[in-house]
């Protein structure tokens, strides 16, 4: 497959995470040679940081369960999260683009069912999601576990620690590109059908959000590998592509979805205040009109055995403590309301009831017990941001687009890389089921 300094492929994905993975096996599927590279020693990328929520319409799981759902009603909600972003900021979204993910998600949910993946209860979100369609994976490590088993037996190959630096191109076509390799030194990889670019987001590079958000923080934190600094962007947009929605970097508080199932928010004077569970923004938006803008996180020993990765994924200084008034010292709150904030916490989760009578919340932990188990955890509540919306503008066919809406020839994205979907990524469980099931796409077209 190599000769010299140079390697020679059908097809070239760019990125190991959740969408360079399902592109990849699409093409090797087609009998096409596969080259995988990635910055990481393993597979999974930044899917390996996510709460495992994934969104799909017209599923075997939803017909078992008597749901009734369409990829037309799932477009639908995505384009009504997309005009709430309209308050702040002017999002695009690639309506066609869209609706391929919405026809295209009720097979990758049956797709990767039949590879083994293991998904458990519908997690509902009524205000954004017209109908229970987004599930949770058991284990995002699933990624890792099922790929590396199922590539290497279809040809692929895999080069970790390579970072991609440029695409080259020949006569309009792209047909490979530049990869720096552990050493230092640089391989040119020849791609005689394709180049897949799924290299992740930027919300680790400073440079690029100060750039494209100036009024932000840019050293705010975020959540995942600091290796997702814009590499796909730079070089896809170098490569003649336009790139879309590089102003889109959510503020948000820093807390997995997955884990804020099991956890209540506190202020200082030891009161719940919001739907712990409800949208992204309106829980920043609660969080600063709290004196000094402070909150905490509280959850029990039970939570934090069970999602220890999550929780350790937090920025903030976290402190494990033995009792409720050790959570009320913690916090500077008065013991007898913080004792009646959980208990009453614990009431409604353990009586059953489908709706919390304060705040309208209807995630709950599953089982239904509280917060009971000591020690406890206090986690600060900081402002950080997640998910870049920001990439390329492809095509329904994830072609990487030029600025006159023209297909750049044998070059492909998908997951974070492309700018055109990750807009509606607040309606939940959008950003990671976009990405593999455009990767799908990417790698079904490169090889047709």
């Amino acid at each position: 497959m190599s000769a010299g300094n140079t390697i020679a492929t059908d097809v070239l994905v760019l990125g190991a995470g959740p969408s360079g993975l399902t592109a990849a096996h699409q093409a090797a599927l087609s009998g096409a040679s596969v080259l995988l590279v990635d910055r990481t020693g393993e597979l999974g990328g930044n899917g390996a940081f996510s709460s495992g929520y994934m969104a799909f319409a017209g599923t075997s799981l939803q017909r078992e369960q008597g749901i009734d759902d369409t990829p037309e009603r799932f477009l639908q909600d995505m384009v009504t999260e997309v005009e709430r972003k309209r308050q702040s900021y002017d999002p695009e979204f690639g309506l066609e683009v869209g609706r391929r993910f919405a026809e295209e998600s009720g097979p990758t949910f049956e797709y990767l069912r039949e590879l083994g993946f293991g998904f458990g209860r519908f997690v509902p979100r009524p205000i954004q999601h017209t109908a229970a369609r987004m599930v949770v994976m058991l284990r995002t490590a699933q990624f890792q576990e099922i790929y590396s088993e199922i590539l290497p037996g279809l040809g692929v190959t895999f080069m970790p620690h390579a970072r991609a630096r440029e695409l080259v191109s020949t006569n309009g076509a792209v047909t490979g590109a530049l990869v720096e390799r552990a050493d230092q030194t640089i391989t040119e990889i020849h791609a005689s059908r394709a180049v897949i670019v799924t290299t992740g987001g930027y919300q680790a590079s400073a440079e690029l959000r100060a750039r494209y958000q100036p009024k932000h923080d840019p050293l705010a934190p975020y959540q995942g590998l600091e290796t997702i600094v814009g590499d796909g962007q730079l070089m896809l947009e170098a490569a003649g592509a336009e790139l879309v929605n590089m102003h889109m970097v959510p503020e948000l508080v820093k807390m997995a979805s997955r884990l804020v199932e099991e956890c209540i928010a506190l202020n200082e004077e030891g009161l719940r205040f919001e739907d712990e569970a409800g949208p992204y923004s309106e829980r920043l938006r609660l969080l600063r009109a709290q004196p000094g803008g402070i909150g905490y996180f509280l959850c029990d020993a039970d939570t934090a055995r069970r999602h220890a990765q999550l929780l350790a994924e937090i920025p903030g200084t976290h402190r494990r403590v033995n009792t409720i008034a050790d959570v009320a010292r913690t916090i500077n709150a008065p013991l007898d309301v913080v004792a009646r904030t959980v208990e009453r916490w614990n009431a409604t989760v353990e009586s059953g009831a489908t709706a919390d009578p304060d705040f309208g919340r209807v995630i709950f932990p599953d089982p239904r017990i509280g917060i009971r188990t000591p020690p406890f955890t206090v986690v600060p509540m900081i402002v950080g941001t997640d998910i870049s919306a920001g990439g390329v503008r492809v095509s329904a066919d994830m072609e990487a687009l030029d600025k006159d809406g023209n297909a750049i020839p044998n070059l492909y994205a998908a997951g974070d890389s492309s700018g055109m979907i990750n807009s509606a990524a607040g309606l939940g469980g959008v950003h990671l089921a976009s990405a593999v099931t455009l990767g799908r796409v990417a790698g079904r077209s490169a090889v047709s």
